[in-house]
């Protein structure tokens, strides 16, 4: 409750700048992209994906290219992580059937494993009083009904009322 969340822009850069001058007490960042870049000494905690769900898509990387240009599509298809894939595929039929964008406040985890996907997610209020969780699994071959079925638990559970009132604070985009 003594949190003030706000937003901040720019870079991993100008963000771990504005914490070193005391703009801010702390940051969230993606873990793998602060490895990345070497800045690993100001990680203090790891969140649990199922405490602090990421966004659905976080950590991919995507590639997009010209149409039926089979020389590029030969080259994406040997770079292409099939199990990333599947995940990706459920993680956007969830954003899709909750009708969100990059501002819709939900998080999804996806766990490929031995052919089956086993998800959760959340959809939280603005407010930050009020949120909806759920989970489910299935073979990983039905990964966008997956992803649909948990956007549709979820939506049952409360989640429509969540989206309902901030469509009516123009929150939503």
């Amino acid at each position: 409750p003594e949190l003030i969340v706000e937003e901040i822009h720019g870079n991993v850069d100008s963000r771990v700048r504005k914490l070193e001058e005391g703009i801010c007490d702390a940051i969230v960042l993606a873990h793998a992209g602060v490895k990345r870049l070497g800045l690993g000494h100001y990680v203090t905690e790891i969140f649990d994906a199922h405490e602090f769900y990421p966004a659905p898509g976080q950590g991919v990387i995507a590639v997009q290219s010209r149409v039926m240009d089979s020389g590029i599509e030969e080259i994406l298809k040997a770079i292409h992580h099939g199990p990333s894939g599947i995940e990706l595929s459920c993680e956007r039929a969830f954003l899709k059937r909750l009708e969100g964008g990059c501002q819709l406040p939900c998080g999804i985890t996806t766990r490929l494993r031995d052919g089956a996907l086993k998800i959760a997610g959340g959809l939280f209020s603005t407010d930050a009083g009020h949120w909806v969780e759920a989970e489910t699994e299935g073979p990983s071959g039905q990964a966008e009904k997956l992803g649909e079925a948990l956007a549709d638990l979820i939506l049952d559970k409360g989640g429509r009322e969540i989206l309902e009132r901030m469509r009516h604070e123009g929150k939503r985009p």
